[in-house]
């Protein structure tokens, strides 16, 4: 949940006027299974930082790919100011949706900075990627009788701003320079 704090602390820095704040987010990713099976509802968490940074959050979510349109529809009748979130599937509809309505963006991972985005902030991709590739790993330990609750838990250990210079050009911002000096990418 750091993460997203982080992130959307980031978005305040660059839209400080801003009030509403759509959070837009697969179904499956709002409630995560913890590993008892119980769901662990994001939105409150969500919510209280959205709060604390003086957003008021909307929640949208997709099921599919296929609903993405139709759920960027709904954000743009909700009068948002400002954008999160991330969507399964490519991430331009999101991104385009928000140069084309001129609004601040920030997202979990850089490659939706590289199409078109404004901000994002979270683990490198190759960090990911090792992730992914040691969850594997520990299927196969579990599989030959290992405990789940006796494995250690790994989480990626770098993560990265990354901020898109061109998109804030575009929808009219200037970021800030004590967070251009903080990123550890500009695209332009």
């Amino acid at each position: 949940m750091e993460l997203t704090t982080k992130r959307i602390e980031f978005l305040r820095d660059v839209a400080p006027n801003a009030k509403r704040l759509a959070w837009v987010w697969p179904q499956d990713f709002y409630e995560l299974p913890t590993l008892s099976g119980a769901s662990n509802d994001l939105r409150p968490a969500i919510s209280l930082a959205s709060r604390a940074s003086g957003f008021d959050v909307t929640f949208f979510s997709s099921r599919a790919p296929s609903d993405v349109p139709v759920v960027l529809d709904a954000v743009a009748k909700s009068g948002a100011q400002a954008i999160a979130g991330g969507v399964a599937g490519r991430p331009e509809p999101m991104t385009e949706f928000a140069l084309r309505h001129r609004l601040p963006s920030a997202f979990p991972m850089r490659y939706f900075v590289e199409a078109g985005g404004l901000i994002s902030y979270g683990p490198l991709e190759a960090d990911v990627q090792r992730t992914m590739e040691r969850a594997a790993v520990y299927v196969d330990r579990i599989l030959r009788g290992a405990r789940a609750a006796e494995l250690a838990i790994e989480q990626p250990s770098r993560y990265e701003l990354a901020l898109n210079a061109k998109t804030a050009i575009g929808i009219g911002i200037s970021l800030p320079r004590a967070l251009m000096l903080r990123a550890d990418a500009v695209i332009s």
